[in-house]
């Protein structure tokens, strides 16, 4: 009888270490899944505040002109003067000394142009008569703010 009982209880405890086992396996399981959802809500999150907010670039048409200018971070004023006009998908410049016209076209917060010099600019901001402006030019990160000229 003792060889029954111990068998039994022998059973008994694989039983239970099965269960166990099993608990936990589903136990690490939701914790796995609680983990993988943290990160895709904040892979998301972080991808979607990659996105600039929408900028009305609907009266952009008219005379800037330059109030400061950033190159590469740090103020300079070698583009004192310089203007830039945007009239009809023709944008005029200052900027390299002469007076050039090249063609301009809207995309989002983008304006792409067909100039040597400048291929586009990112408006960062667009409020009444300040436009503010990042560009590129000669791999150098240039910032304009421009003040709408009254004519």
């Amino acid at each position: 009888m003792n060889c029954t009982l111990s068998a039994i209880s022998c059973a008994h405890n694989i039983i239970f270490v099965l269960f166990d086992i099993n608990d936990f396996i589903i136990n690490f399981k939701i914790y796995l899944l609680r983990k993988l959802l943290l990160l895709f809500t904040l892979a998301t999150l972080f991808t979607s505040c990659d996105n600039d907010p929408a900028v009305d670039l609907s009266s952009i048409d008219g005379n800037w002109e330059l109030v400061s200018a950033k190159r590469n971070g740090n103020l300079t004023n070698t583009l004192d003067k310089s203007f830039f006009n945007f009239a009809d998908g023709t944008f005029t410049h200052n900027i390299n000394g002469d007076t050039v016209q090249t063609k301009y076209s809207i995309d989002g917060n983008e304006i792409l142009l067909e100039d040597e010099l400048l291929k586009k600019f990112k408006v960062k901001s667009n409020i009444k008569d300040t436009l503010n402006l990042e560009t590129k030019i000669g791999g150098m990160k240039f910032e304009f703010e421009m003040k709408r000229k009254n004519e």
